[in-house]
Formats: structure tokens, C-alpha cells, sequence
């Protein structure tokens, strides 16, 4: 009997040991050094690179990439900047979270770069995650690899930051199929809920006819989006991440995945990753924005008026983007490697609205033709590419956290095509669509400048006045579209024939120097009056929108209940899969009693 309990002992020992040294890993940065060193050893490409270098010289790949980094900062330029300033984290670890590689076997598009205060390396220790996807108009960009002024803000506030990568528009991806052989990206479906699975038949995104333009092809990034949070939420403890308490930061494009994994994704995986907030600048609500669609012509047409003038809105040199399709006939569509212009529609587009019809054309006949056609949707494109675009609706279904923080600044408000595809109507817009819902609604702070043909109750709680620079979106500046042709619009059921307009509404405000901009400011919470420090920052900078992150997450100043410990394990995140210690020794007991 003794013999039996000894060896009883030594094995409860051996377990518990193991169980701790599973439950309890050295979150130092030298292991996230270590995962770096064992990801580039995983990730050296075992593919034949030679068809894919054909594809890519084939499709002047390279040439887009000089157009589309002309006059981007280069990492040295960056690296430089860094040691005059100073940084904490420096340069952000990769972590390659997908499969896909683009024709030169870069995986950039598919890797996430963690960014972590290495003097934080108590093993306990879980950061709050502010998440960021870049713009640039889903055809450009990439993610942070090197910290900047915001990267530097939110580590110093005591966050973590991840800066995804996703697959592009415009490019053709591969991956190496399990024969070893080169294989390009497979087509996307969407189911009518927004499920995003990949084809199992052979299709590729080779097999795709574009409808409309580009916006059908983010099912690319989309499904990017959901592999990095599942692969981010596998790995949590090897990083030290609160998955539990994420705020998701962007501008432009970037907001299309925030969306998504805030009010689609996350509404099946509850429990398993917590959004607390979101934090936009330079939002857009609804897409498209260029070649706009459906309820993104709603915004404009039920704030400003359905019988204002299209002119008001669009410039004659947007029009070509902003209602047809900026791929058709450019330097950027012509270097894309998928055929991204739908002639037919463009055309009609084109002449319909444009040229000389953009002085007669009104919001409200722009909404009711320039829509999404229903016969789209079949089994094969899939049933909900309307479910990716529409934040204004999925918002009001599904409240990720209680409470929810939204953060969105615009000050765009002119006719031009970046302006256009950032307006402040957005902005307003986020605030009304906020409020709506079964759930109760989300919290919300907004900034808005004023737009033409805003009405006296679209004006905000307060009125802020701050000097800004020129506004940026990451760089990005969209190509130019080819011209619309001069021709005049032909009478439709849609569009019968029309009176002159009148003189257009109120022109837009130059933003070509820092200049005073004027602000409408809405909020369902006095969060700025209520702390000291956020009463001294300027409205609708970096340094308010950093310190909003930690409100949504509890930090800062806004300290509730000190909460760095491990999620709980009601959080679906993975747990140890050896067994409880405190089972086992129950276990040992009941062994005891019984023998004797």
C-alpha cells in the first residue's frame, strides 16, 4: 500500500509541474523574440516561385507598386525619425497569420506586428489590445511595422498594439497547396448572415465577374480580418494579450474590418474575444464609398434632402469615382491583376449622371438607381455582400459589450473624391444609427464639420473650434479616374428629363494649410467634462482619441478596478488542456479513502 500511495505522489507531482509550466509561460519579450525566430523558420517559402513571378511581371506588378508608394516615407526615413524622437517599442514583432503570400512571396498582407512596452515583463501581466487596420482605399497600404506618434501614445497608456495586414484588392495571392504546388487564392462566398467560406470546388478569384467594382473583392480582406482575431485569440497568453479588451483603431478603409468583426463576426464567437470600443478617424459608415451604393446613397439623400442637386455633393472630377467605377480606364485598373471595371455599368453610370447630367441629377434619383442589383445574389457570388457593407444596419442588431464605445471624427465636407468618401455626414450619421437597436444603443462621442444643405437639427450639442493640419488618410491620394464622356443623359424610367439647376450650395473649405476648423460635437456621455485630463486636450486630435481607447477599456484615468490579470475562462479563450490540479488531488483523495 505504501509503494502504491509513493508512486500516487511522484505522479500528482510530475502533473502539477507540468500543469504550471503550461498555465504559467515567461511572457518575456524574449519570447515573443523566440516566436519571431521560429516564424521565420516556418514561413521560408517551399513554393515554385516561377509561375507567380510570370503572373506578376506579366500584370506590371511592379510598376503599381512604384505608382502606389510614390512619395511614402521609406523605412529608413522612418527608422531615422524614430531615433530623433525616441521610441518604446521600436519595431513591431511579425506574426504571419495566414496562408497567402503575393506573387513575390512577401506575406506582409498576411501577418498582424505586435507592439509591447518590453519593460513590462511580469508573466501575469495581460495588455488591454488596441487592434488597427490600415486604409488606403482596399487597393494600398500596409500595416505598422515600425512604431509612430500613435503606436507611441498607446503603449505609454498601457496597451498593446497590433497593426494588421490583409490582402489587397487590386493583387493576386497564392499559397501552396498540399501537393506542393503554387495555387492562387480561392473565391470567397457569403452566406445571406455575412458567413465568409472559402469555394471547395476549384473556383478562384480568377472565376469572379465583378458586378459592380472593387468593393466586391473585400471579401478578400474580410476573411483576412477573421483569421487574424481567431489566430490572435489562440495565442493570447504566448503574447500576453487581453483578448477580453480590444478597441479597435482606424481611419478610412480600415473601418470596413473594425465593423465587421465588431457586428458581424463577433455576434457568433461571444465570449471567445470582447470589442469595448472603436476609435475612427476619417470614418466611412456604409459602402461603397467610391462606385457608391444603395444605403451609402441613404446617408446622404435622408440627411441632406432626396431633391438635392448631385452637383452639391459631387464635383465633376469626382464623378467618374464617386458614381463610376475609378478602376475603368486608369493607371491603377490597368496595373490591376484582376479586372476590376465592369464596362457595361460604368458606362451607364457614366452617362447618366456625369457630364453634362450632373447639373440635373438629384441624391434621391442617384439612391434609387445606383443600387446593388438583387439578381446578383446567387448561390454561387453569395447572398449577403450587402451584410459587408452596411454598418448603419448591422450595428443595430448586435451590442459586442455593455456598455459599447464608438469614437468617429471627420472634417471632410467638400465635393472632391477623397472628400466625398469621408464626409461628415458619416460622422453624423454614426451618432444617429448609434442610438437605434432592441440592445439600447451604443455609446458615442462624434465630430463633424458642417456640410451643405445641413439642417438646423443636424447641428451639433456643442460647437469646438480647433486648429488642424491638412487632413491625411495614411498617404492615400485615389488615382485619377478616367474622364466622363460628354455626353448627356438619356431620359429613363429612373431619370426622366429635368429642369436646370439651380447655383449649387455652399462650396467646400480648402484644406491645403493648418487652418481653424470648426467642429460639431455630439456624445451620450460628459466624459470630457468628467476628467481633468481630457478637459485639457484638444478636440478630435491623436491625443483625445488615444485617451478615449482607454475609457472603452477601462485605463488611465478611467481606472476602475485594476484588471491586468489572465481573461477569465469564461472568455472561450484556449485553456490548458492538461487536467485541474485541484481535480486530481480530489481524485487522490477519494483513491485514499476508499483503500482504507
Amino acid at each position: 500500500m505504501k509503494t502504491c500511495v509513493s508512486s500516487l505522489l511522484i505522479a500528482l507531482h510530475v502533473l502539477a509541474s507540468a500543469a504550471l509550466l503550461v498555465k504559467s509561460p515567461e511572457k518575456t519579450q524574449a519570447l515573443v523574440e523566440q516566436h519571431q525566430q521560429q516564424t521565420k523558420v516556418q514561413t521560408v517559402s517551399k513554393l515554385n516561385p516561377a509561375l507567380a513571378r510570370d503572373q506578376w511581371l506579366s500584370k506590371k506588378h511592379s510598376m503599381r507598386v512604384h505608382m502606389l508608394a510614390e512619395g511614402q516615407p521609406t523605412e529608413k526615413e522612418l527608422a531615422r525619425d524614430l531615433a530623433v524622437q525616441g521610441c518604446i517599442a521600436c519595431k513591431g514583432v511579425q506574426v504571419v497569420y495566414g496562408k497567402y503570400r503575393s506573387a513575390d512571396g512577401d506575406q506582409t498582407d498576411n501577418s498582424y506586428y505586435v507592439f509591447k512596452d518590453p519593460a513590462i515583463k511580469d508573466p501575469t501581466t495581460y495588455l488591454p489590445v488596441v487592434i488597427q487596420f490600415h486604409s488606403g482605399g482596399f487597393f494600398s497600404g500596409s500595416p505598422w511595422q515600425i512604431e509612430n506618434d500613435e503606436i507611441k501614445g498607446y503603449l505609454s497608456k498601457g496597451f498593446a498594439v497590433v497593426s494588421a495586414g490583409y490582402r489587397l484588392v487590386t493583387e493576386k495571392y497564392f499559397y501552396e497547396g498540399e501537393d506542393g504546388t503554387n495555387r492562387t487564392e480561392e473565391l470567397i462566398h457569403v452566406s445571406k448572415e455575412g458567413h465568409l467560406s472559402l469555394d471547395t470546388t476549384g473556383k478562384t478569384m480568377d472565376d469572379y465577374e465583378v458586378r459592380v467594382g472593387k468593393q466586391e473583392f473585400i471579401t478578400k480582406y474580410l476573411y483576412d480580418a477573421t483569421q487574424m482575431i481567431e489566430h490572435l485569440i489562440r495565442n493570447y497568453d504566448k503574447f500576453g494579450l487581453d483578448v477580453t479588451r480590444i478597441v479597435f483603431v482606424g481611419e478610412s478603409s480600415g473601418g470596413a474590418a473594425m465593423q465587421y468583426l465588431t457586428w458581424v463576426y463577433h455576434q457568433w464567437h461571444v465570449g471567445r474575444y470582447t470589442p469595448r470600443g472603436i476609435v475612427y478617424n476619417n470614418a466611412q459608415l456604409n459602402y461603397p464609398v467610391n462606385n457608391m451604393l444603395g444605403e451609402t446613397w441613404d446617408l446622404f439623400a435622408e440627411t441632406m434632402g432626396p431633391q438635392v442637386k448631385l452637383a452639391d455633393v459631387v464635383s465633376p472630377e469626382a464623378c467618374p469615382t464617386i458614381i463610376g467605377n475609378h478602376m475603368c480606364g486608369s493607371a491603377l485598373g490597368n496595373t490591376s491583376d484582376y479586372e476590376l471595371c465592369n464596362v457595361e455599368w460604368n458606362e451607364r453610370s457614366l452617362r447618366e449622371f456625369c457630364g453634362e447630367a450632373l447639373k440635373s441629377a438629384t441624391l434621391g434619383q442617384a439612391r434609387a438607381r445606383q443600387v446593388w442589383p438583387q439578381e446578383n445574389n446567387t448561390e454561387e457570388l453569395g447572398k449577403g455582400m450587402e451584410k459587408l457593407w452596411y454598418a448603419s444596419e448591422n450595428m443595430q442588431h448586435h451590442l459586442p459589450s455593455d456598455p459599447f464605445y464608438i469614437y468617429v471624427s471627420n472634417s471632410m465636407n467638400g465635393t472632391g473624391p477623397v472628400d466625398v468618401s469621408h464626409h461628415s455626414i458619416f460622422a453624423l450619421n454614426f451618432a444617429k444609427f448609434a442610438e437605434m437597436g432592441k440592445h439600447g444603443g451604443h455609446q458615442y462621442t462624434v465630430y463633424y464639420t458642417d456640410f451643405a444643405h445641413m439642417s438646423d437639427a443636424d447641428r451639433g450639442m456643442q460647437r469646438l473650434e480647433v486648429l488642424r493640419d491638412p487632413p491625411s488618410i495614411g498617404g492615400l491620394a485615389l488615382p485619377p479616374a478616367a474622364a466622363a464622356p460628354p455626353v448627356a443623359a438619356a431620359p429613363s424610367a429612373f431619370m426622366p428629363p429635368m429642369a436646370p439647376a439651380p447655383a449649387p450650395g455652399p462650396a467646400a473649405p480648402a484644406f491645403e494649410v493648418a487652418s481653424s476648423t470648426v467642429f460639431n460635437y455630439l456624445s451620450t456621455h460628459g466624459w470630457r467634462e468628467d476628467v481633468a485630463e481630457a478637459r485639457d486636450i484638444e478636440a478630435a486630435s491623436l491625443e483625445e482619441r488615444i485617451l478615449y481607447a482607454c475609457l472603452a477599456v477601462g485605463i488611465g484615468p478611467f481606472r476602475a478596478v485594476e484588471n491586468t490579470t489572465a481573461p477569465p475562462k469564461e472568455s472561450g479563450v484556449l485553456e490548458s488542456t492538461l487536467p485541474n490540479f485541484g481535480v486530481i488531488l480530489a481524485a487522490f483523495i477519494g483513491l485514499l479513502s476508499s483503500s482504507f
